[in-house]
């Protein structure tokens, strides 16, 4: 483990990091990594932090934010909110710098299935790549890249280190992360309901990597035109896009889903109430043998409401089997663009590592790339239109079911009443037959 130690010239170190050096960390949570340096330096004022959150979603996500925002200011350091990791060297802030370390530690690209897919390594992958080649070019020439991240299965599938060799980087140093050496440092879910709780760090290494001596500044398997690197961008720019868009789909699906589930709890308890009423109207039928022409009548109207209910409540499932048929489609094109998005991604990295120079059949590739990719955008609005029009649906079938309900209870309480006239009638009856036997024995 590293210890906190103090230069003749009064320089603080923690581990690899000093005082004297300027240091950018990317992507810090809650910014307690940040915080701790700052800390053991006893300023910040070499020191930036960023977050990808805005400050009111940080401090909404993570309980200790904004103290540690206030604390950081405090002691010099500059903190930027809603810098993404993937743009970085775009940030009006950030592009004019130059840094002896950027840190990134425990990237991770969101909690959008298990660890072990594919899928998942490649958004890994994809977000690494982007972090390496963004911020290379604000890292000074003898200035190091410090990833933290997991080893063993499956974050072994990232291979980070080839990762860097695309871009002429290189490993010099792959020690140990140790989170005792970073007091007050608390590592962050950063992603779903979870955000704000702690992942284990087992096995947790950090892989510096510097710039390798003698090539250019970028791979030569990136050398386009002008023209073609404005290409990718939009093409990259369209695919990101898309996957935001994809992201929130889900995230509308399953409050769609939760919905129905709770209106076919409506939907069950309803049903119950409308079978306890009819048996109790049956029982009443049974029961009482005579009734005046008025009771009679209120009685068929009781019956006749009551059906009215009943073909409401059969109306009312139809329209959620409906419902539910739709949803099932909308899921199953959500899945079939998801695998649309995997594979026009997978392409687009292919096309970027394969060759120098654009031949005419690329850029007919690329061309018909992007139509696909307009073809999955279209598709995704048609989709987002159709489950808008869904959602009011269910809205005004929820309303009907208040309605439903409402009339159902004011049937039940009017039932009732007739019942107790009922019972009323036929003790006067029984009164007045009694009184009248008493008269003619007298």
């Amino acid at each position: 483990m590293g210890r906190q130690r103090r230069s003749a010239r009064g320089v603080q170190w923690l581990n690899h990091y000093s005082s004297a050096q300027s240091i950018l960390v990317v992507g810090d949570g809650d910014l307690s990594f940040s915080l701790a340096l700052a800390h053991a330096f006893g300023s910040g004022e070499n020191l930036v932090a960023t977050s990808l959150d805005s400050y009111d979603t940080l401090t909404s996500k993570y309980g200790k934010a904004e103290s540690n925002v206030t604390e950081l200011e405090r002691l010099g350091a500059t903190v930027f909110h809603g810098v993404d990791a993937k743009m970085r060297k775009r940030h009006p802030c950030l592009k004019m710098r130059r840094f002896n370390r950027i840190v990134f530690n425990f990237p991770h690209a969101g909690f959008i299935g298990q660890e072990q897919q594919d899928h998942m390594i490649k958004a890994h992958q994809l977000l690494v790549r982007r972090f390496f080649r963004d911020a290379r070019h604000l890292l000074r020439p003898d200035g190091e890249f410090h990833v933290s991240q997991k080893t063993g299965q499956p974050y072994d599938k990232w291979q980070i280190e080839e990762l860097a060799f695309e871009f002429s980087l290189i490993i010099s140093e792959k020690v140990n992360f140790w989170k005792e050496d970073h007091q007050g440092y608390n590592q962050k879910r950063g992603d779903g309901k979870w955000c704000d709780k702690e992942f284990p760090l087992c096995n947790g290494c950090t892989f510096k990597f510097r710039v390798e001596r003698g090539e250019p500044e970028e791979p030569r398997s990136r050398k386009f035109t002008t023209a073609q690197r404005e290409s990718l961008h939009r093409l990259q720019e369209t695919l990101d896009a898309a996957t935001k868009l994809h992201q929130e789909k889900e995230q509308q699906l399953f409050m769609s889903q939760q919905q129905l589930i709770s209106i076919s709890e409506s939907l069950r308890s309803c049903k119950h109430a409308r079978r306890t009423l009819e048996r109790r109207l049956k029982e009443e039928q049974r029961r009482s043998k005579e009734f005046t022409t008025a009771q009679r009548e209120s009685l068929h109207s009781l019956q006749e409401s009551l059906d009215v209910v009943t073909k409401l409540h059969q109306e009312k499932e139809q329209q959620l089997l409906l419902s539910q048929k739709q949803l099932i489609s909308i899921s199953e094109s959500l899945r079939s663009c998801e695998h649309a998005r995997n594979t026009l991604e997978s392409r687009l990295e292919e096309e970027q590592h394969r060759s120098r120079k654009f031949t005419t059949a690329h850029r007919q590739s690329l061309h018909s790339l992007q139509e696909s990719l307009d073809v999955v955008t279209k598709l995704h609005q048609e989709k987002k239109h159709q489950l808008l029009l869904l959602r009011q649906e269910l809205i005004s079938t929820s309303e009907s079911l208040h309605s439903s309900e409402h009339v159902r209870n004011t049937l039940q309480s009017r039932l009732e009443e007739e019942q107790r006239c009922s019972r009323k009638f036929k003790f006067l009856f029984w009164s007045m037959f009694i009184l009248f036997l008493k008269f003619c024995i007298s």
